[in-house]
C-alpha cells in the first residue's frame, strides 16, 4: 500500500512542482505541508486543498482510486 505522503511526492516530481509552489497553492503553509508528510496524516479539508493544487482529486491523492 502506498502512503499518502508518496502519493504527494509522485504527483510533485510528475507535475514538476515544489513544495513552496503546492503550499501557496493550497493555502497551507510549506511548514505545515512538510509537517504532514513527514506525520503521513492529513486533515480531510487539507487533503482537499492539496489534492487541487496538485490538479488531482482527493481520492486520487489518498489512493482510493487504486
Amino acid at each position: 500500500m502506498v502512503e499518502i505522503n508518496e502519493r504527494i511526492n509522485a504527483f510533485l516530481r510528475e507535475q514538476q512542482l515544489s513544495y513552496p509552489e503546492v503550499a501557496q497553492n493550497s493555502g497551507i503553509s510549506e511548514n505545515q505541508l512538510k509537517s504532514y508528510l513527514a506525520e503521513n496524516k492529513i486533515p480531510r479539508n487539507d487533503v482537499k486543498k492539496i489534492a487541487s493544487a496538485l490538479n488531482v482529486t482527493a481520492s486520487q491523492l489518498v489512493g482510493w482510486d487504486d
